[in-house]
């Protein structure tokens, strides 16, 4: 973790340099270390992006020219833009207690859609909605196609940086998010900016790419054979105290016809054929 808290409660930014960075140069500190000056947790945060990608330019610089230049502190500038922004958990809690109090959101509801607002910020590195720009919603629909399932469950991808994880995923060859998930997310994620544009929060739409065109080549239905539609309809259920009076009360399947029907796909002629 980048960001470190002392006892006295301050905030500051620690970063470890790579070992191969550090082979190259021995006279550079194992580690980096830059207080934040500051006790607010959200504050702190956009400090540490602020020193994480000034910390990178310095790497790259390092590899070029063989100079290595690190500011002591951040200008006041970077510390006096957070005053006129909006952070993003602000704005999604308002978005959720808006959704659960009108009724259109379930409490289940609510976990399901905060776990996708802590993703996108997780992916793209941004705190405040003004931060926001067409670059980030790309980023964010070209990181989901590289996401596996369920990536909550696996604890190697948790404690570490995206591009970290992104590794781990390509290594192990874990089961990707299929396109309907990748939908769904982009469009919750379309919504909230939406709502955001539509509230002036955010000043461009930015959310017009977060679309996914469904496919418009449906699966073609393939028909049961007549093996398969014995299977289905071997089991029938008769009581030797009541009188069926209409054929089709004979033939139970051991699952509801409903559910039967989506599941199995079968189509009323396939049901006129297996009681005839």
């Amino acid at each position: 973790m980048y960001l470190h808290r002392s006892k006295f409660g301050v905030y500051y930014y620690r970063y470890t340099l790579p070992r191969n960075v550090r082979d190259q140069h021995p006279s550079l500190p194992t580690c980096i270390t830059r207080t934040l000056k500051t006790h607010v947790r959200s504050e702190a945060i956009y400090l540490v992006s602020k020193w994480h990608m000034l910390v990178h330019e310095a790497i790259m610089k390092l590899l070029v020219d063989a100079t290595f230049t690190l500011p002591t502190s951040l200008e006041k500038q970077h510390i006096t833009e957070t005053k006129n922004k909006t952070e993003l958990t602000a704005l999604e809690d308002i978005y959720f207690e808006e959704k659960v109090r009108s009724g259109s959101w379930t409490y289940k509801t609510y976990k399901q859609y905060k776990a996708q607002f802590v993703l996108f910020r997780r992916i793209t590195g941004k705190f405040y909605i003004e931060d926001i720009t067409h670059n980030d919603i790309a980023l964010y629909k070209q990181t989901l196609y590289k996401l596996p399932s369920n990536m909550t469950k696996y604890a190697e991808l948790q404690n570490c940086t995206m591009s970290r994880a992104l590794q781990i995923i390509k290594q192990k060859n874990m089961k990707l998010l299929s396109a309907t998930t990748i939908r769904n997310n982009c469009q919750n994620m379309k919504a909230f900016f939406v709502w955001c544009y539509k509230a002036k929060y955010l000043k461009e739409p930015v959310y017009e790419s977060l679309v996914i065109p469904r496919n418009k080549q449906p699966l073609k239905r393939k028909p049961f054979n007549e093996s398969d539609l014995a299977k289905l309809f071997t089991y029938v259920k008769t009581d030797s105290w009541r009188d069926y009076s209409k054929p089709y009360q004979y033939v139970k399947p051991p699952i509801l016809g409903p559910v039967l029907k989506l599941v199995f796909n079968v189509q009323f002629e396939d049901m006129v054929n297996a009681v005839a």
